[in-house]
């Protein structure tokens, strides 16, 4: 999408453009003797001829720069994943188990998953319930008893350690869809149909790859599992989702948590808005992760599901000034990465352009690329003076300081 110009650029322009011509015609009609040092090391015809304190260049190599305005940005891709998302299982062996939902239900938060059969020590039996893990001995619940003293707890973990059979009843964390269940005893098939699903607790740029789908095979509710099986139940919420990215560390000062941000979603064809919430700051690798989910109700045709590409942009500062340049003119810049589907890198390139001064003095500028434009292979790119002529010729980096003149 084009960005517009500036409001007021043709009034700064028009004395600004008389200057243009008056500097581009004093460029052309100066003619040096050094032309002919026997320094020269280019063809005299040739469109780039550079010399011991000169370089001369085609009148086609030498623009003049048009600013236009841009809202500095970064951008961020990958796939959506769930915000909401909890693995259920037990740390005590699974003698077994009889579960109460199927991959591809939809559950509430506390709704019973699974009944399982386990051996518990004794001094350990009443600090195991809690909100959603019910404990029972003999049909009798034993209740919470986590607020006790530490020496109580200590006396009891030296008496007599014995085993007791007891019944672990799991409850769901969230309201969501079990997206998977798996066992010790789930076979590579069953492996292959079950999709996995994103954990609160997994690392920060974890993404799921892939739809999460309703199994149409699931075990059957009150399946046994065998003897000393595994048993974990994976629930998330689909409508609940975020992406996830990384960013140099060196953006910090320009993000918060609340920021507004905005979300293409590719296979839709359709954006939504989303807020930050977390900022994770990452010293030895130089990074910052970044965390945004959409804003609650953005999601609530279903339309979005997890696992589909997206990508994020994050507005920050002020509107600022750009010109439009094409790629010969950009130099020690990773260009590469942008593209028609990709337009704006995830934070400003680094690079360098060939400015003329008002002295006619080539002066190699650092410049910041932000944007690309696939229809004319052009970039935006920031750090350029209005008022400057742009060479875009390739020259050597010892041409920095020789004064420029056009032919």
């Amino acid at each position: 999408m084009s960005l517009p110009l500036i409001d007021n650029a043709k009034n700064k322009l028009l004395p600004y453009n008389r200057y243009l011509k008056a500097m581009i015609l004093a460029v052309a009609t100066t003619l040096t003797v050094v032309g002919c040092d026997s320094n020269s090391n280019s063809n005299p015809e040739a469109l780039v001829q550079v010399f011991e304190n000169e370089v001369k260049v085609d009148n086609s190599l030498v623009q003049t720069s048009t600013p236009e305005r841009y809202q500095p940005t970064y951008n961020l891709e990958g796939a959506l994943i769930p915000v909401d998302s909890a693995e259920v299982a037990t740390p005590y062996p699974v003698i077994s188990a009889s579960l109460e939902v199927k991959e591809g239900e939809e559950v509430e938060q506390g709704q019973i998953l699974a009944k399982i059969e386990s051996e518990v020590s004794e001094s350990k039996l009443p600090f195991i319930s809690n909100k959603f893990v019910e404990v029972y001995v003999d049909g009798v619940e034993v209740k919470s008893n986590k607020n006790s003293s530490s020496s109580t707890a200590e006396a009891s973990s030296k008496a007599e350690d014995n085993l007791v059979a007891v019944t672990l009843v799991l409850k769901s964390p969230i309201k969501g869809t079990v997206t998977k269940i798996t066992d010790s005893n789930t076979t590579n098939e069953d492996s292959s149909a079950s999709n996995s699903a994103t954990s609160n607790n997994s690392a920060p740029n974890d993404s799921a790859d892939n739809e999460n789908e309703k199994n149409k095979e699931a075990d059957k509710p009150d399946s046994e599992q065998s003897e000393g099986s595994d048993l974990m139940i994976t629930v998330t919420n689909p409508q609940k989702l975020q992406l996830v990215g990384e960013l140099p560390l060196s953006t910090q000062s320009q993000l918060s948590v609340g920021t507004p941000v905005y979300f293409t979603v590719y296979e839709l064809q359709k954006e939504f808005t989303g807020q930050i919430s977390h900022i994770l700051a990452d010293p030895k690798s130089d990074t910052l992760i970044v965390r945004a989910p959409l804003v609650a109700g953005e999601n609530s045709k279903a339309l979005l599901k997890p696992g589909m590409q997206a990508s994020m942009t994050i507005e920050y500062g002020q509107i600022e000034l750009g010109v439009r340049l094409p790629r010969s003119a950009i130099h020690e810049a990773k260009l590469d990465g942008l593209t028609k589907k990709r337009p704006r890198p995830n934070s400003p390139i680094q690079g360098y352009v060939w400015v003329v001064d008002q002295t006619q003095t080539l002066v190699y500028t650092p410049i910041e690329v932000v944007q690309y434009f696939a229809d004319s292979d052009q970039f935006l790119v920031s750090g350029i003076s209005n008022e400057s002529l742009v060479c875009l010729a390739d020259l050597p980096r010892n041409s920095d300081g020789k004064t420029l003149s056009v032919h």
